[in-house]
């Protein structure tokens, strides 16, 4: 047992100090300060005091004495059920009490604008802009069943994409005639059903060229290897190729599409993926801004900000059967690297803090149980998407075949576990089965919505970490304030609920059996990103968790010239399974290494750098373009798994290489970076390069 100690130690007494009435005399006192600027939260003494004694209105001018705040990191645990512990799920009406006291935060739910989520959620509908029968075509009623049923299409998803031709209450009535004419719809019936009744996709959007793109930035001009150059130029002109505008036909007829509306044009990962996606657009926007593509960026959050006003959250995809699901909350961190570029203040408050703090909300309303553990109350997000007690729209066919031989109740409650790990965007792992080693694949076991993640308390805590400072620059000093409680005891809770000393990572934990899930996956270190063994208040690392870590990567597989594999599970037959290297978990990973306080992390990122940047440009050579994912064992990098064939574009992958070239060759790191073996085998060329430099000089 480890205690790390967060807070203050040996304050001195204070002298006399002013009293402050209200919020409006505290502000000018801090400004005159100059806690105001830059990042007042983790300077200012005077917050750290009345953060301690949250609601009062005394401040010290000089430093008084406050007792400091300790944890315990948790010792090693199994999967063994351990009923001395108590576990419990926190519905939802209870949040305004337990928020009142957990997290003594002012922000009111009942700004929350989730009355169109909570109408779908009822309907099967969208409230605001779709007529009721829509569902009955796409979402759910009598021709769904039909169209898969006879295996109308290869893909599910091709179905639910399409645009109607006519009013849906139309499409219906022609339907339901049809089914009276004949004892029993053939596929010649239906076929000639849909092409009476419905468009291609292709309909929807426009292939939209951003405004800011330009064919050779800056990025481009520092890479001095023909190789990396022309790899780097195919990324580029994917932005161009990937970048979509919704036609005005979606708000003049929005009851014929399942297409959202948006106003500002966004970047689709690609393949079958032809609308926007939620956390797939965190790795495109910082792809854009190392473009220099800042507006495009731009208009990729301000169209998340308008579903946020519309829906009070952000589904998963761009179409309104995604309306029952989220994705990992990565807008307040996108936000985050816009602002820093830009530091748009004006627009930070008027329009994006107001919306982050509604998502927050939905998080903390929807998405939040409540752990009893060793006699004391955690506070925790969970994926749990809304029971519809329907398939997936996108795939029916294949969840009607997963509970074949279900009861009701039970098909009900495995629509909502896959639903719930779609929102994890790790669709399918067996991470979120009960016992991953022995997982068949089967997604009739998961058990998703009875999983703490890592990673969602890690994105939640980084969250409040960036309201909190966003709070205060606007001078919502209370909000701020609370922000930073929360995140404190966020912290705390992960530290003492998750992390696991023997094994040095954090691990999900399973509410079932009241016990951590000691197996690995890359999202047990995700901690380590958003800093969470950083005192909130100092500022100062606790380096012994950043080198229990890189002792945990290694013991796992990940070492020299490798990339970050999914999990040691190969038989479940899934794509977040396996070997599979995934963009978006490199990307934290070799983040967070590069980022660290040790000399053993950051040769560890540097390693992993290498050896993924080496899969991605070896697919790039055989296939001239860019994958999904990869599996580094095949030919190329193809990876066959899930329930989807692979897919190529890609704009999560594209963000991911881009990040990695400029490590290499536009940041403080790039020198050392380029001092590593495999520099000269991906950049021949550029090696080359040096030499001839080199004997020019000695000549």
């Amino acid at each position: 047992m480890r205690t790390h100690n967060l807070g203050y130690r040996g304050w001195t007494s204070c002298k006399a100090h002013p009293k402050f009435n209200s919020l409006q005399d505290l502000t000018p006192f801090l400004i005159k300060h100059g806690y105001l600027l830059d990042d007042p939260i983790f300077k200012s003494d005077i917050l750290k005091t009345w953060l301690h004694e949250h609601g009062g209105r005394d401040m010290p001018t000089a430093r008084r004495r406050i007792s400091h705040v300790s944890f315990s990191r948790a010792s090693s645990m199994t999967t063994t059920p351990n009923l001395s512990r108590r576990v419990s799920i926190s519905s939802n009406e209870d949040f305004d009490e337990d928020t009142s006291e957990h997290y003594a935060t002012e922000l009111c739910l009942e700004d929350v604008a989730h009355e169109s989520y909570v109408a779908y959620m009822a309907t099967g509908l969208e409230n605001k802009t779709l007529a009721s029968s829509t569902g009955a075509i796409f979402n759910k009623g009598p021709i769904l069943p039909v169209i898969h049923g006879l295996r109308m299409f290869a893909d599910s998803k091709t179905f639910v994409d399409m645009q109607l031709t006519k009013h849906p209450d139309d499409v219906l009535t022609a339907y339901l005639e049809l089914a009276a004419s004949t004892n029993m719809l053939t596929p010649d019936d239906m076929e000639q059903f849909i092409r009476d009744n419905f468009k291609d996709c292709e309909n929807e959007m426009v292939l939209h060229i951003p405004e800011d793109w330009n064919h050779f930035p800056d990025i481009l001009n520092t890479i001095g290897s023909e190789r990396g150059l022309s790899f780097a130029e195919h990324i580029v002109h994917q932005w161009r190729n990937l970048c979509r505008k919704v036609k005005p036909e979606i708000a003049d007829f929005p009851e014929r599409f399942t297409l959202m509306d948006v106003k500002h044009p966004f970047i689709i990962p690609g393949g079958r993926f032809r609308e926007f996606y939620y956390w797939d657009s965190f790795w495109i926007n910082r792809g854009l801004l190392i473009c220099d593509m800042v507006q495009s960026a731009k208009d990729i959050i301000n169209n998340y900000i308008h579903l946020i006003k519309n829906y009070g959250f952000i589904p998963n995809g761009g179409r309104i059967y995604y309306l029952t699901r989220s994705q990992p909350p990565l807008l307040t961190l996108m936000v985050d690297d816009y602002f820093q570029r830009t530091r748009h203040m004006k627009w930070l408050r008027k329009y994006a803090l107001p919306a982050l703090e509604q998502e927050y909300l939905f998080w903390m309303k929807h998405r939040r149980c409540i752990v009893l553990y060793d006699g004391e109350k955690h506070y925790f997000n969970r994926y749990n998407a809304a029971v519809v007690n329907e398939p997936r729209p996108e795939s029916y066919r294949e969840d009607v075949e997963t509970t074949s031989g279900a009861t009701r109740e039970e098909a009900a409650q495995i629509y909502c576990e896959v639903a719930s790990a779609c929102e994890s965007g790790w669709d399918f792992s067996s991470r979120w089965a009960g016992d991953p080693p022995t997982w068949d694949g089967n997604l009739a076991t998961l058990t998703t919505s009875s999983i703490i993640p890592v990673d969602l308390n890690a994105f939640m805590f980084k969250i409040e970490i960036i309201l909190s400072k966003y709070y205060a620059f606007v001078g919502k000093l209370d909000k701020s304030l609370s922000m930073l409680k929360a995140a404190s005891k966020r912290q705390e809770s992960m530290n003492k609920v998750m992390w696991n000393e023997k094994h040095g990572c954090w691990f999900d934990f399973d509410i079932r059996l009241g016990c951590q899930r000691e197996f690995y996956f890359p999202s047990n270190v995700f901690p380590l990103w958003v800093n969470l063994h950083q005192d909130i208040f100092t500022k100062e690392f606790d380096v012994s968790y950043e080198k229990a870590v890189v002792k945990y990567l290694r013991a796992n597989g990940v070492c020299s010239s490798t990339a970050v594999h999914t999990s040691h599970y190969e038989e479940t037959g899934q794509q977040w399974d396996g070997p599979i290297v995934w963009p978006p978990l490199n990307s934290i990973v070799i983040e967070m290494l590069m980022n660290g306080q040790t000399e053993e992390a950051r040769e560890l990122g540097r390693d992993i750098i290498f050896g993924f940047l080496r899969i991605m440009m070896h697919g790039f050579d055989v296939h001239k373009c860019m994958l999904e994912k990869y599996n580094p064992r095949a030919e190329g990098g193809l990876a066959q798994a899930g329930e989807y064939t692979l897919q190529i574009g890609f704009g999560w992958t594209n963000g991911a290489a881009l990040q990695l070239l400029s490590m290499i060759f536009d940041s403080e790191d790039s020198e050392w970076l380029q001092e590593h073996p495999m520099f000269s085998e991906l950049f021949p060329d550029m090696e080359r390069s040096i030499e001839t430099d080199q004997s020019i000089s000695q000549e």
